[in-house]
């Protein structure tokens, strides 16, 4: 294997997931991963002084059940997590649909860090993104102001030139912010995701948002790419109305399908909105891997997020995790790259650039 990938891989290991001599590590993956990518990790970690093992979680070699779909967890498997200082869930290469090896809405993800010391970072961006995307202190500073910030604003408010006039009622939940590393006091994080967010009540959203050309739905098969306006009203809480053209048709038929036909409205519930703070955020060819890290980092774009909220969060830790209720089918990203943000009346974001000294 490069030399260069197991170089990067112990700079990961080191900084980003502040391993240490003598420390149990786990590589989580499903069962399609990146071979190099798992050799390069495994050196590292043998470089570094780490006791590491590669798990895949296959319930069976014969039904060939995935562990970490909801219909197929295990109590050996988050007990065996609980017993690891670090885990690297890298779901490089891994089977389109195939969720991260380890699964984060849901009790025993809150449940891992409360009855334990785990730390946990996720590894999802290609291998040459990932020099690019490398965290630094000062995003680390301003990612936190950021979601000191937010913890404190009752409301987050989201308005465009295009019709965006959108209030999302939060008082009471914490702000979220990832940054790309974990330590004691931070620990799970997402490797080439940084922003700022927070999870609305349930019930506290109203109002439109408009999607413009070159704004993305991730979460849409094929071409995520908005190339007509489409309008999403919101109304105590939930998306009740996709009004546009093309792509909203193409999102309705999504959300319809995501939706298990119409019979989970909690899919169209308000999971989470924030913003990017990553100035170096690229979307590198434009792979499904890279632009989910882009979008969600792209300094001064607002990610939206709809559906499911419950079980990721931890209640010791400061800035992490949703506090949520939502319980819902699938859970739905798109990024906005035009908008004006405000913390209560305080303008943060102006036209998806970042404004407020700090953040």
């Amino acid at each position: 294997m490069g030399a260069n990938l197991v170089s990067l891989a112990q700079d990961i290991l080191s900084f980003c997931a502040t391993a240490k001599k003598g420390e149990k590590m786990l590589y989580v993956t499903p069962p399609d991963y990146n071979k190099p990518y798992a050799d390069a990790m495994m050196e590292a970690a043998e470089n570094l002084g780490l006791e590491a093992l590669h798990l895949i979680p296959w319930a069976s070699s014969s039904g060939r059940k995935y562990l970490p779909h909801r219909d197929g967890r295990s109590k050996w498997m988050w007990s065996t997590f609980k017993t690891s200082d670090l885990i690297i869930d890298c779901t490089l290469d891994g089977r389109p649909g195939y969720p991260g090896a380890v699964p984060e809405y849901c009790d025993e993800f809150s449940n891992l860090f409360e009855e334990s010391d785990t730390r946990v970072l996720m590894i999802t961006v290609p291998a040459p993104s990932q020099r690019q995307l490398f965290p630094a202190e000062e995003r680390f500073k301003r990612g936190l102001a950021a979601g000191e910030a937010i913890t404190k604003a009752k409301t987050m408010r989201f308005k465009s030139a295009a019709g965006t006039d959108l209030i999302m009622k939060k008082e009471g939940r914490p702000g979220h912010v990832q940054m790309s590393m974990v330590d004691k006091e931070h620990r799970w994080d997402n490797f080439g995701y940084d922003c700022a967010e927070c999870c609305p009540l349930e019930d506290g959203v109203n109002g439109t948002l408009v999607l413009e050309p070159q704004d993305l739905i991730t979460s849409l098969p094929g071409d995520q790419y908005v190339t007509d306006n489409v309008k999403l009203t919101f109304k105590n809480g939930y998306v009740t109305k996709i009004e546009g053209g093309y792509t909203a048709a193409r999102f309705r038929s999504f959300m319809e399908r995501a939706s298990l036909r119409g019979k989970d409205k909690e899919s169209y519930g308000g999971c989470h909105f924030g913003w990017g703070i990553s100035h170096e955020a690229t979307p590198g060819t434009g792979s499904r891997q890279e632009l989910a890290a882009y979008h969600h980092s792209a300094a001064g774009s607002v990610m939206v997020a709809l559906g499911m909220s419950y079980g990721f969060a931890s209640r010791s830790w400061k800035y992490f995790g949703l506090l949520g209720t939502r319980k819902a089918a699938s859970h739905t990203h798109m990024t906005l790259f035009n908008l004006d943000v405000y913390l209560d009346d305080e303008m943060v974001v102006e036209k998806g650039k970042i404004i407020k000294p700090g953040f």
